[in-house]
């Protein structure tokens, strides 16, 4: 396997002296880093005293012992295990952070000199990026997280009258629910993989009230008779809100509504699920508990605006489809019929006024049909308070 190749930046259509060498100036400075490490191939082992001495002479080792071409059998195992994550993906991009280099500038690449002091700056820049990658290829696989995560947060929700999902066959999530004569509580544990890019984990709320769930499905079945008959989420949050402040940012997960909890370190992932499940533990009995009720859910969708999802966004849609987000909204104005809010008028003029708004992106992104769906469902609410 090839990782690069000097001979490829020699066909650059630049002026540059002495471009032979100069192309492999940055091939150079990893593999002098590489020897350095202890990466290298035991063929080149006669090589590393010289490189070690002055870490310059790597460059020359590229082009006399290596034809230019920094490939796989020029690594040990552990050496193109790292180089294969790494070298493509990242390093001409780190290197050229590293020295400020002008991308636009098809001569940039071949300004930086090959001294020692610059070879200092890439090795410490590689040692820190091994260092991560050390750490990320150390943390167990999402099978073994997910075990980690049930161990400490099964017997508590076990106590709470949660039973395991026997009818959910993941691997990498396991699915608790609690059923009564309100509906059906759910909470997902998922164990997140997508290395190099993330590793983490998410703790998925939601839930099911029957009634309003029914109002909803019946109202979504007029304008759509195929929609499925098994009563919809009355309440879904993917993205901790409810656990308050976490002490790292929360990363979306491969474009889908679920947040993660990054880990980065074997060594954080005890502590950060006990954190998770305390939280848990103290915050999700009374927010569950209010979602047994209509009380709970007035509250929940029409009492505090601060929890209100927006109508709509007139904006990109990286953060989920239109349709979950007029979902929202029709879930929280049927809410508001189904309970009688005093503010349901106003409710529907805002909700109105959103979707004119929202009208031309939304049809921009093919929403057409489903803002045409919104409009008769407002229509037909509108109908029914006038009736009452």
């Amino acid at each position: 396997m090839k990782y690069d190749d000097a001979e490829i930046y020699m066909d650059c259509e630049v002026e540059v002296d002495d471009i032979g060498l100069l192309s492999g100036t940055h091939i150079g400075f990893y593999l002098a880093w590489a020897v350095k490490t202890g990466l290298l191939a035991n063929r080149l082992s006669a090589d590393a005293e010289a490189v070690l001495q002055d870490p310059t002479h790597a460059r020359a080792l590229l082009f006399d012992r290596c034809d230019g071409k920094l490939m796989s059998e020029d690594m040990n195992e552990r050496g193109n295990a790292f180089t294969q994550d790494y070298y493509d993906a990242r390093y001409i991009s780190d290197y050229v952070a590293l020295f400020a280099l002008n991308t636009d500038d098809p001569v940039a690449l071949f300004t930086v000199d090959n001294t020692a002091a610059n070879y200092a700056k890439v090795a410490q820049w590689l040692d820190a990026r091994f260092g991560e990658w050390q750490n990320q290829a150390a943390l167990p696989s999402d099978v073994k997280l997910l075990q980690l995560m049930e161990a400490q947060f099964a017997p508590w929700l076990l106590s709470q009258g949660f039973i395991r999902d026997p009818n959910a066959f993941y691997k990498k999530k396991a699915r608790y629910i609690k059923t009564g004569p309100w509906g059906q509580h759910c909470l997902m544990l998922s164990a997140l993989d997508d290395r190099p890019k993330m590793y983490g984990m998410a703790l998925e709320v939601s839930s099911t009230f029957n009634t309003l769930a029914k109002w909803v499905s019946d109202e979504m079945r007029i304008d759509n008779p195929r929609i499925t008959s098994e009563p919809p989420a009355t309440y879904y949050q993917p993205r901790h809100h409810w656990l308050g402040d976490w002490p790292v940012p929360l990363i979306p997960f491969r474009g889908r509504p679920v947040h993660a909890i990054p880990l980065t370190d074997v060594r954080q992932i005890e502590p950060a699920i006990g954190i998770l499940c305390r939280r848990a533990q103290k915050v999700l009995p009374g927010l569950l508990a209010s979602l047994e009720t209509l009380e709970g859910y007035d509250q929940l969708y029409c009492g505090d605006p601060a929890r209100v999802p927006e109508p709509w966004r007139v904006k990109t849609y990286n953060e989920g489809p239109f349709v979950s987000v007029s979902y929202l909204t029709l879930l929280r104005l049927l809410c508001a019929e189904l309970a009688h809010h005093p503010n349901l008028r106003a409710m529907c003029d805002d909700a109105e006024r959103a979707l004119a708004a929202a009208e031309p992106a939304l049809r921009k992104q093919m929403f057409g049909a489903e803002v045409q769906e919104m409009r008769a469902r407002l229509m037909r609410l509108r109908a029914r308070m006038l009736s009452r």
